[in-house]
């Protein structure tokens, strides 16, 4: 929001031959490089206090970066459809907080009523939490299949994307 609306980095940026696909893939390739050395980091410090069982754990970084790809970049298309910070209030409220609950990342779904676990089927974090655990455990414990996790993750940023090019362009251009 900041780069939009009080600081107009992205007015900025634009003010140069960058287009604005250019704009969202330099700030998305940001993130991406924050998000593999937070899971770098949080992957290696685990590895020494004995945290997984064998090198399969390294799958987790990749995992982690596609899976925080998947929240942020349909976050970004949410932040170009804003123009005040209150519609992000409800996106944590009604978005975030619902979405740790019901993703298994603390508890198994299968805990959840019937009605419920559907729900989590269609979360990016519970495809996240499915390949990032069956990486760093070694046990696989879903029956859904790793692709299957995987095109649900990229599926996430690639809608999230050709949603957030429209949005920042209609946004920045407009």
């Amino acid at each position: 929001m900041g780069y939009f609306k009080w600081n107009k980095m992205y007015a900025a940026m634009l003010a140069t031959p960058l287009r604005v696909g250019d704009v969202l893939f330099g700030h998305l390739l940001t993130v991406v490089f924050h998000l593999a050395t937070a899971t770098t980091i949080f992957v290696g410090v685990a590895a020494l206090f004995g945290g997984f069982p064998g090198w399969g754990a390294l799958w987790c970084i990749p995992v982690g970066v596609v899976t925080g790809l998947a929240f942020a970049v349909p976050v970004f298309a949410y932040t170009a459809s804003q123009e005040t910070e209150d519609g992000f209030n409800v996106l944590f409220r009604l978005v975030v907080s619902p979405l740790m609950l019901f993703s298994g990342t603390f508890f198994p779904i299968d805990q959840l009523p019937v009605w419920l676990q559907p729900i989590a089927w269609v979360t990016p974090l519970w495809h996240g939490v499915e390949l990032a655990r069956g990486a760093a455990t070694g046990v696989v414990s879903s029956p859904v299949p790793a692709w299957v996790h995987v095109a649900a993750l990229l599926s996430f940023v690639g809608v999230g994307g050709w949603l957030a090019l429209r949005l920042f362009t209609r946004r920045l251009v407009a």
